[in-house]
């Protein structure tokens, strides 16, 4: 489904960048719950979940590295959780230009 989308929205002529969440298809590893990365919290070690907002970032920082990208027009987007972790990243990075 994501790929099909993304493949619309080239066609309209966008750079589109996709990619996915830790733990999940080719990236591997292991993606907690919120509720086992809350718990991962309070046992005093780093949550998880936030690195989604980070990826995110870090696509952000790649696409601006790329000549052929407009770096004044770029706007994040995501599906279930993907939406939430792009408007944190949006919110923090104030030349995105929506999401």
């Amino acid at each position: 489904m994501e790929l099909r989308l993304a493949k619309k929205i080239a066609s309209f002529g966008y750079a589109v960048f996709t990619f996915d969440q830790r733990g999940v298809g080719e990236t591997g590893g292991y993606y907690p719950n919120l509720e086992q990365d809350y718990k991962i919290s309070l046992d005093g070690k780093e949550p998880i979940q936030h690195l989604s907002v980070y990826d995110a970032l870090k696509a952000y920082d790649f696409l601006k590295r790329i000549k052929q990208v407009d770096k004044k027009n770029i706007v994040m987007a995501g599906e279930s959780m993907g939406g939430r972790y792009a408007m944190i990243a949006a919110a923090q990075e104030k030349n995105v230009k929506g999401f």
